[in-house]
């Protein structure tokens, strides 16, 4: 007869509870009959808790021990319903005792070089946070929602608002500004060159085909705007917003 399927932790309960399965298989070995449970006068099995029970599977042979499920003082089981055993391991608390730093400061920039928003990245420069401080800054009173927006990760930007479906950006052209196109966007990416290109977009284009503006105001600005980094970097969060408002 096949052992039961079961795994035991080494305590001083379990060790019994594993003498009473081995003593039950046993005697079920020995006696080949149809009940669940056959055992003689000698080798009689203790009652249990009613908490507590053994099951016979007749197909397979095999014998569990079964417990009823408990519950904690807020009501809820401390079993799982799938029948895993090992709990997730409680979150480790960490305390810090240093300063935290922003990632990084996102700017949106008009052709002509005018600063129209910012917003300020506290973790990473995820393209959906762009997306949504796009929308935000857009959405509010007499704000005018712009026909194209240019950004170095576009093509990013576009799959994601594709596949989630964002009315906002519907009508809107999104394109690649025209130096990471050409430098750092790969040429096998079929996508990037058909949908986020700015050739593809006749309003852009001047009559000689060329671009009807800088598209890489915004580099340039940036590299302005870079000189106060060393200024700006032990300020306080108020101070910080303040002076770069003002």
């Amino acid at each position: 007869m096949e052992a039961a399927n079961i795994e035991f932790l080494c305590s001083g309960k379990n060790r019994v509870q594993h003498q009473k399965l081995t003593k039950l298989n046993n005697s079920i070995a020995t006696h080949s009959i149809s009940l669940p449970i056959a055992t003689s006068a000698e080798e009689d099995i203790p009652l249990q808790d009613i908490n507590e029970w053994y099951e016979h599977d007749m197909a397979s042979g095999t014998v569990c021990f079964c417990q009823a499920l408990t519950t904690t003082s807020t009501g809820v089981s401390d079993h799982h319903a799938d029948g895993c055993s090992a709990k997730d391991p409680p979150s480790k608390i960490k305390a810090t005792f240093r300063r935290q730093r922003t990632n990084n400061k996102q700017l949106i920039i008009h052709p002509c070089g005018i600063i129209s928003g910012h917003g300020t990245m506290y973790h990473h420069e995820a393209v959906s946070n762009v997306l949504i401080m796009i929308e935000k800054m857009f959405s509010l009173l007499r704000a005018h929602k712009p026909q194209h927006m240019i950004y170095d990760s576009n093509c990013n930007a576009l799959r994601e608002v594709e596949s989630r479906n964002i009315t906002f950006f519907e009508g809107m052209g999104m394109c690649v500004d025209a130096f990471h196109h050409k430098t750092k966007h790969k040429a096998s990416d079929v996508f990037c060159r058909e949908r986020c290109d700015m050739k593809a977009y006749p309003e852009l284009l001047d009559g000689d085909r060329k671009y009807y503006f800088n598209s890489s105001i915004a580099e340039q600005i940036n590299v302005w705007f870079g000189g106060f980094h060393n200024i700006c970097r032990e300020m306080t969060p108020v101070k910080y917003d303040f002076f770069l408002m003002r």
